[in-house]
């Protein structure tokens, strides 16, 4: 992943661009000529820019540091970058207020060498308690309370909902000292420590932000109706649409799986339809043909990489969110994403991940959001169909 400071900004400005004003915005339609989609054109070059993904990072005035994962557009032809204006100066303005080196973890909150901080909530018997709530052993303490200043600063840039729409702005907030990573033996101590300080207050730290459980017909409407409508035309079987029905009614074998089996069917429709358009194509070789053919044999995560690799617009936003759903605290990578998106797939539909000796026991707030998951896999698998 690239990663560009504010010094960078400064140092030449002629190729790390604010804002998006050299940049023309046009419209991507299908074949009934309906707009699907946009895409931007470099105005210097007229070269369509990439979408990628950017780790922007700024030194504030205390020597402290904040750092985000943002999407931006990048020219290959110019090698300009064109950053987000909404971001830069929060992340900027955030930056001034720490001494630490802070980085922003999408829906779950701050973290630093010193300290985590993430989204949390008492649950309990007792009611309008205000309180603190903290236990500590062998060099790890942990804390439940109110949001610190600089948690608060960082709201806007942590989540990407309405603050007061589910509580964000409110939340209590759970504090680790230090913070991550964490090796085997503090995840082992730090599962502990949860558990004794449920027990000390009698009631449950529920880490809410993590275990978001979008209610998916309430808060993803669009995701089922714009996926119907493009089944009903392209669908012609009607297996897709079947299993979309599943996904939406939330039958056997589940969302999660089902989202994987309408993914695959959709990757096989399009191969199909690639050889259907080039059968009888005489500026395609009896080799070109083989070759199509052959990738009926690929794997999924190469089958899916090379349909991503040809949309004219790549989702990098959605490939973003997919890689934070399942890869806590990792910068994206959008080299291993499909491994990622596959091995998780892998690690609950057939063995476990072998990981976890390595790596330690999952933490309470690693728990992916799988509602969450299933719709990124449905806005994905959306966009491969808008192309084919």
């Amino acid at each position: 992943m690239k990663k560009i400071s504010k010094a960078d900004l400064i140092r030449k400005p002629e190729k790390y661009l604010i804002g998006y004003n050299s940049l023309e915005k046009c419209a991507i339609k299908n074949k009934a000529d309906e707009e699907i989609d946009y895409k931007y054109i470099c105005k210097t070059c007229s070269s369509e820019v990439d979408t990628i993904i950017i780790e922007y990072s700024r030194k504030g005035d205390l020597k402290g540091t904040a750092s985000k994962e943002v999407a931006t557009y990048f020219c290959e032809n110019c090698d300009k970058y064109f950053l987000n204006d909404y971001w830069i100066p929060q992340i900027d303005a955030l930056a001034d207020q720490t001494k630490t080196k802070l980085k922003i973890l999408p829906e779950l909150g701050i973290n630093s060498s010193k300290e985590l901080e993430i989204f949390c909530e008492i649950l309990w018997d007792e009611e309008d308690y205000l309180g603190e709530f903290f236990i500590e052993e062998d060099g790890i303490k942990i804390c439940v309370s109110s949001q610190s200043s600089l948690f608060v600063e960082a709201l806007n840039l942590t989540t990407d909902y309405d603050l007061s729409d589910y509580g964000h702005d409110i939340s209590e907030t759970l504090k680790i000292n230090p913070g991550m990573p964490y090796n085997p033996e503090q995840r082992k101590k730090i599962t502990t420590l949860i558990a004794k300080l449920q027990m000390q207050i009698d009631g449950r730290v529920n880490l809410w932000t993590l275990n978001f459980k979008e209610n998916f017909i309430e808060h993803e409407p669009e995701i089922y109706k714009d996926l119907c409508d493009l089944l009903i035309e392209w669908d012609d079987d009607r297996i897709a649409l079947s299993i979309l029905n599943e996904i939406y009614s939330g039958k056997g074998p589940g969302r999660f799986i089902n989202v994987f089996r309408l993914l695959e069917y959709v990757l096989h429709i399009c191969l199909l339809r690639d050889i259907e358009k080039i059968r009888f194509d005489r500026n395609y070789s009896a080799n070109d043909f083989s070759e199509l053919a052959n990738q009926f044999q690929l794997d999924l995560k190469t089958k899916l990489k090379r349909r991503i690799d040809r949309l004219k617009v790549k989702p990098a936003e959605i490939l973003q969110d997919l890689w934070h759903r399942i890869s806590f605290g990792e910068s994206y990578d959008e080299v291993h994403i499909y491994e990622k998106i596959i091995r998780f797939r892998n690690s609950l539909a057939h063995k476990p991940n072998k990981d976890t000796v390595e790596i330690g026991i999952q933490l309470p707030w690693e728990e992916p959001s799988f509602v969450g998951f299933t719709n990124d896999m449905l806005r994905l698998i959306h966009k491969i169909i808008k192309e084919n």
